[in-house]
């Protein structure tokens, strides 16, 4: 089963995403490879991408998130729209 496309397949019948982008191991905003890669994936779709928490400011992608449009909702899912 592939269960990578079955999972971009529900990200491309969908609105958004919801990046629960938590702390994790002292990281806070911690976006992992998999979830970036998600990320992307939205972007290339038009997809609205909502992060619960900035993103953090690593130097190996810091270009590459700033080029994808999102909304950071400082933990508050009240302010989707």
């Amino acid at each position: 089963m592939d269960l990578i496309r079955a999972h971009f397949e529900k990200i491309s019948r969908g609105d958004a995403i919801l990046v629960v982008n938590f702390e994790k191991n002292g990281v806070k905003g911690w976006i992992g490879a998999n979830t970036f890669w998600e990320i992307g994936f939205a972007h290339v779709l038009g997809k609205k991408i909502f992060l619960m928490e900035p993103p953090p400011t690593f130097d190996y992608f810091a270009d590459e998130i700033k080029a994808i449009d999102f909304k950071v909702l400082d933990g508050d899912l009240d302010r989707i729209s």
